[in-house]
């Protein structure tokens, strides 16, 4: 029972995750699964953009880092409402298997593209950032709550233009961000179509990759394990959170 139990363990890190599905204007759009290779398994007509596998990006520097490992454009661009939330349930794997890591913050970005979302290359995209979640007050961190199945939700702002805009939303995975290189980056890209906006247009932005460096601070914690210093006071990687004004 034991060796089951640590087998299934072992299993369920291996898979890592995805985002399963996102909900719009209170519409829940179910994504793909990971083609793991096979083109004629491709199929994005959602707005959330098929990945080949569920596994984490480790090279901060790879294209990967912009939409997952070898996304794919989705078809379609959902409509959601300037000012309203997004809402994103992670999986662990395909069939309901739940998030498995506890520890690293979810941010949300969003980037214009400036046309029609399935024909922009999302390394060229300038996103600002939306959202971002790191400790609660508790000391728990909130990623670790998707292990209850849990959602993430954040808010389009309400004073951005309206037009075709790509949600970048990732966690970071920080149990071996003591190390350069170790931490593990699971970004999903969702094609939307911003309705009701203003005419804001964001300018503290950062491209994927560029947007992030190996020892930024929030991405490299070499005393993360250290029993007095630890993760106190957590300074979150990428640019500014963007305030709708």
């Amino acid at each position: 029972m034991k060796a089951l139990t640590v087998s299934s363990l072992l299993s369920l890190v291996a898979a890592h995750g995805i985002v399963k599905q996102v909900i719009l204007n209170d519409q829940t759009h179910t994504g793909p699964y990971p083609n793991y290779g096979d083109d004629s398994e491709i199929k994005s007509k959602g707005p959330i953009r098929q990945v080949t596998n569920t596994k984490p990006i480790k090279d901060i520097y790879s294209p990967n880092l912009s939409c997952g490992r070898d996304s794919v454009p989705s078809e379609y661009s959902a409509p959601v409402a300037a000012g309203t939330d997004v809402e994103f349930i992670w999986n662990g794997g395909e069939d309901g298997i739940p998030w498995p890591h506890s520890t690293g913050p979810i941010i949300t970005y969003m980037g214009n593209c400036n046309g029609d979302c399935k024909n922009v290359d999302p390394t060229t995209i300038d996103f600002f950032k939306i959202s971002e979640d790191d400790k609660r007050p508790d000391g728990m961190w909130e990623q670790a709550t998707l292990k209850n199945f849990n959602t993430v939700k954040a808010t389009v702002p309400w004073d951005i233009a309206s037009g075709n805009y790509m949600i970048r939303h990732e966690i970071i995975a920080l149990h071996e961000a003591n190390m350069v290189g170790g931490c593990e980056f699971y970004p999903s890209c969702i094609n939307v179509q911003v309705q009701g906006g203003g005419d804001a247009y964001p300018s503290d932005t950062v491209k994927f990759p560029g947007g992030y460096n190996e020892q930024d601070p929030g991405i490299y914690l070499p005393n993360m394990y250290d029993s007095q210093q630890g993760i106190t006071d957590y300074q979150q990687p990428g640019p500014a959170l963007y305030a709708a004004s």
